[in-house]
């Protein structure tokens, strides 16, 4: 079992995650259930597989596990969001961080709240663009919509 950044307990097996049945069995149903994914997992009453049943019709999530041992969904890795101002700001599971600095090896980014909430969190990207590191938030995500122009404004 894993628990995410909403607090919702999730079954993890083979890097896939499923949502327990609302009848109170020890059935579990694959997260992607809605998008026609019919894999799903029974557990015995100590908590092994006892049976799995159905194919994945997908790749497995993307998961970050945070310093206090939480799992954070990453939906799609990150993207970069151009502002008003010019300067894009990297955004991670609905999080947005501010570029800090750049080694031959990674660059650095930290929380956009980061001066007005003392948010500790960071993370960096590799040479080679993948997501390496990625700490906790002390607060929920900024809201943003886009502009006509293409730009992002922040909402909340």
């Amino acid at each position: 079992m894993i628990s995410t950044g909403r607090g919702l307990p999730l079954l993890m097996l083979n890097g896939y995650t499923f949502s327990k049945n609302s009848r109170g069995h020890q059935l579990y149903y694959c997260s992607k259930l809605i998008k026609g994914c019919k894999a799903r997992v029974k557990l015995d009453l100590q908590g092994w597989v006892e049976r799995l049943r159905g194919e994945h019709n997908h790749p497995p999530p993307q998961y970050v596990q945070t310093a206090d041992g939480l799992y954070m969904k990453i939906n799609k890795t990150y993207s970069f969001i151009p502002t008003a101002r010019g300067k894009p700001l990297l955004m991670v599971a609905g999080y947005t961080f501010s570029f800090k600095r750049e080694t031959p090896d990674h660059t650095f980014y930290v929380c956009s709240r980061y001066k007005s909430t003392s948010c500790p969190c960071s993370c960096k990207i590799d040479a080679a663009g993948n997501l390496v590191q990625l700490r906790e938030h002390t607060h929920y995500p900024p809201k943003y919509v886009a502009t006509q122009y293409g730009s992002y404004k922040q909402i909340a």
